[in-house]
């Protein structure tokens, strides 16, 4: 994992600040107080978007969005965070990686298993993956092009629609908002 920022500072490093050190890294996922880091490459991706998505596995309690020593943004947010727990009461794993639309991030958090991006193993990484996934519905065993599925949203985790017509994204959100009569897109309006 590169943990250098485009200028040179170490993002570790960051938390041997001051600011930073009450609540960095309180022990590994054994807690359910983490600190968690997400990049993406792009400031394309809106923090109401990145703030929904990790409120699937998560509570947020404290967001913020580093800069460098020039007061220059580097893309990326840093989250205290409360994670939920499964019905056998434990942890759920936030995934290491993030696909909004066309911009793919990653998310690190101390004591997280490497898992594939495709079938989510961590028996190996996703360069070694024999699956086939459908970036559509998100089930192995077939491509997007031979799906009959009406899809599910890597946003909010909804079936039925995918992140560019999803109700709750910020772009969705934004557009209702300003004119009520569009609404969000539907999947037969692209």
């Amino acid at each position: 994992v590169d943990s250098k920022t485009p200028y040179g500072t170490d993002i570790r490093q960051e938390h041997n600040d001051p600011k930073w050190r009450d609540w960095s890294v309180e022990s590994s996922v054994q807690t359910d107080v983490i600190s968690v880091v997400v990049k993406f490459w792009t400031g394309r991706v809106p923090d109401e978007d990145i703030d929904l998505y990790l409120r699937r596995f998560c509570d947020i309690l404290h967001t913020v969005k580093p800069v460098d020593k020039l007061g220059i943004w580097y893309g990326v947010r840093k989250y205290k965070v409360r994670l939920h727990k499964n019905a056998n009461g434990h942890f759920i794993q936030i995934p290491n990686s993030i696909s909004l639309g066309p911009y793919n991030g990653r998310i690190i958090y101390p004591g997280q298993s490497n898992t594939c991006f495709i079938c989510q193993s961590t028996d190996h990484q996703v360069k070694d993956c024999t699956q086939v996934k459908c970036w559509r519905c998100g089930h192995l065993g077939h491509k997007a092009k031979d799906c009959s599925s009406e899809g599910r949203c890597s946003l909010c985790g909804v079936d039925g629609h995918t992140f560019f017509t999803c109700p709750d994204s910020y772009a969705n959100k934004t557009r209702s908002q300003q004119n009520p009569k569009i609404g969000y897109l539907l999947n037969s309006d692209i």
